[in-house]
């Protein structure tokens, strides 16, 4: 069935805020979830097969889309088939020019438009156009009504769920009450896609890799304020284990004015090993140092 939107532009659309801010740079899984996104486009349109751990090119015929075809040539080119994660990592890499060339794509159907420097709906009623007389619902009503109701949700609708739940993007469909609410049922749901069980892969290696990445420049001792704080907050958030990073305290929540005053501390003490009293709102070094407001 040929739909209106692709997957990747939904998953873009459901990042637009009502001011029509893009809230990518809150997420820092978005790049992989819309990695996964393609991937998963292309195997619903069965221009690529997955397995466990592979991906499979299957039919290069044009999907009707420039961004799926671009990716799609590329998988087809491969001396042999890759891992899933090998792609996501990938298209990855391609994703500030791939978000440029959907954008445009979006304002050529008539979604959303640009109006100094923000993307807005062409549309009051946040619904699509309708299509064969059809009115198509916007992705996150159908996929809060696919979350909410006791039926399984449409494969299509499936697959976001999945890369929602995988990518830490829950926060962007439902509230915080919400999601306790339906965290089971979002958990099996999700785990019915193969890719979006990668994209939590990806990112749990992404974030590894990172904190490796820094732990080697703080040995070197050229660890910037802001990477110790970074690393901090990962700590942080395997200690509490809390995986979405709008549950942090405010001392870590990006943002907070106390975020920036913790900032300023580790920039002073030049040492990102620091705890934080709630109830005094004083700083302190681990086992040693003096305490600040």
């Amino acid at each position: 069935m040929k739909h209106f939107l692709t997957i990747p532009e939904e998953i873009f659309l459901l990042t637009l805020n009502e001011e029509g801010e893009h809230l990518k740079s809150m997420h820092r899984a978005w790049d992989i979830v819309f990695a996964g996104a393609i991937l998963m486009d292309l195997a619903l349109q069965r221009r690529i097969d997955t397995d466990v751990e592979y991906v499979i090119p299957d039919n290069t015929i044009s999907t009707g889309d420039n961004i799926l075809n671009q990716v799609l040539m590329e998988i087809s080119k491969s001396d042999e088939n890759k891992k899933i994660s090998y792609w996501l990592a990938e298209i990855r890499k391609k994703a500030p020019v791939l978000l440029d060339a959907l954008i445009t794509n979006l304002i050529r159907k008539g979604v959303i438009k640009i109006e100094n420097q923000r993307v807005l709906w062409f549309f009051s009623s946040r619904k699509y156009p309708t299509e064969n007389n059809t009115e198509i619902k916007e992705v996150k009503e159908r996929v809060r009504e696919g979350i909410m109701g006791n039926n399984i949700p449409d494969f299509r609708d499936l697959v976001i769920i999945s890369l929602a739940y995988n990518g830490d993007m829950l926060e962007l469909i439902l509230q915080k009450e919400e999601i306790e609410k339906y965290i089971d049922r979002i958990e099996q749901l999700a785990k019915m896609d193969l890719v979006g069980q990668a994209v939590s892969n990806s990112l749990k290696e992404l974030t590894l890799s990172v904190m490796i990445a820094m732990k080697a420049k703080e040995l070197l001792g050229v660890l910037t304020p802001e990477e110790k704080l970074t690393e901090l907050v990962e700590k942080m958030k395997v200690k509490m284990k809390i995986e979405n990073e709008n549950d942090l305290p405010d001392w870590l929540k990006k943002g907070t004015d106390q975020y920036k005053k913790t900032l300023r501390y580790i920039e002073e003490q030049n040492t990102g090993d620091i705890i934080f009293d709630p109830y005094a709102k004083k700083y302190k070094v681990k086992q040693y140092g003096r305490l600040m407001d």
